[in-house]
């Protein structure tokens, strides 16, 4: 991929907080600025997959997650999941 110059005006101390930022992670400001545009664009992508799907957006906390991790464990393991994908494959692949 060619790179192209680009101009932009932005406030002084914004360039320099960018510029530690980058440089505590070994990497430049245009780097970190082409990662943050891609990186919208994958968002703004999987809001309209989201929409097209009919599915709700939403965050969760990581108090959630260890409380939904509790409740998952009581019975339901990822060794029964993984094994009604495979059996459900299987017929599928097979036809019965």
């Amino acid at each position: 991929m060619k790179n192209t110059k680009l101009t932009l005006s932005v406030d002084e101390d914004v360039i320099r907080e960018g510029k530690i930022y980058a440089s505590k992670n070994g990497t430049t400001l245009s780097k970190e600025f082409e990662e943050l545009i891609i990186s919208l664009t994958k968002r703004d992508i999987m809001d309209d997959i989201i929409k097209a799907l009919g599915l709700k957006k939403g965050y969760i906390s990581s108090e959630d997650v260890v409380k939904q991790r509790k409740a998952l464990k009581k019975g339901f393991g990822s060794a029964k999941v993984i094994r009604e994908m495979r059996d459900a494959r299987e017929k599928r692949i097979l036809g019965y």
